[in-house]
């Protein structure tokens, strides 16, 4: 199995989802008066470090043994995709990223520095992080993990036919007055929710490359810095 490619792709992604957790966590913990939308974003961040890490676990476990990953699969391409949507975060969030000061000087300093997100910005955040969260999670699935081994292209066409078969076993059993079960209806939200992923990568084609390059410049420039480690990523989650 090609875990090289997954794991480039997941591990800047992780460090990145923690560095922007831990000035959530800061500024959460700091400022009393913080908004619940700073607290949901704070909490959909968490959510997707969660996830992220048990994609890793799950990467490194004999489960995935079989498994190809390359540049081109979905779940690498979507890995990308999201780093450079939490790198857009991070840039906003930024300037809370307060150091050298004890936790007194930390919270009076970040009380003054005004919330950088409109309360739009936010919830498009809380959306985003959401639906990120939710890939890796479907990802987790030994099945599904195969499927976003493939290309968008393969991946779509599995995809729609796995939602078809969906659709339909939803409506004979509506037409048998048969309530649809938690966990079908579960599936069929979690496949449209992905089949909305990878249709977007599908349509980035080719900008993949250009994500790549400014991501590791924003890796680059985060050298030096206190992030938490991906081999330490457990320690950094609460």
């Amino acid at each position: 199995m090609d875990h090289l490619s997954l794991s480039a792709s997941v591990a800047g992604l992780v460090s990145l989802a923690l560095e922007v957790r831990r000035i959530l966590d800061s500024y959460v913990s700091g400022v009393k008066s913080a908004s619940d939308d700073v607290r949901r974003l704070f909490a959909e961040i968490s959510v997707l470090c969660y996830f992220l890490e048990k994609l890793v676990e799950f990467q490194r476990s004999d489960d995935s043994n079989g498994i190809s990953f390359d540049q081109t699969s979905i779940i690498c391409s979507a890995a990308t995709i999201y780093q450079a949507e939490v790198e857009k975060l991070y840039k906003k969030l930024e300037k809370l990223n307060i150091r050298g000061a004890n936790g007194n000087k930390i919270t009076e300093i970040i009380e003054k520095i005004k919330w950088p997100l409109l309360q739009e910005e936010c919830e498009k955040s809380v959306a985003s992080l959401q639906r990120f969260a939710q890939t890796f999670q479907f990802a987790l699935v030994l099945e599904n993990c195969k499927r976003l081994s493939k290309t968008p292209s393969e991946v779509l066409s599995q995809l729609e036919g796995k939602h078809r078969e969906m659709e339909t076993t939803g409506s004979t059993l509506k037409g048998m007055l048969v309530p649809v079960p938690d966990q079908v209806a579960k599936m069929a939200d979690e496949i449209t929710a992905v089949l909305q992923v990878v249709s977007e990568i599908s349509q980035l084609g080719g900008k993949i490359d250009n994500i790549s390059r400014g991501i590791d410049r924003l890796e680059d420039s985060l050298k030096g810095k206190d992030v938490c480690p991906i081999e330490n990523r457990r320690y950094c989650l609460k």
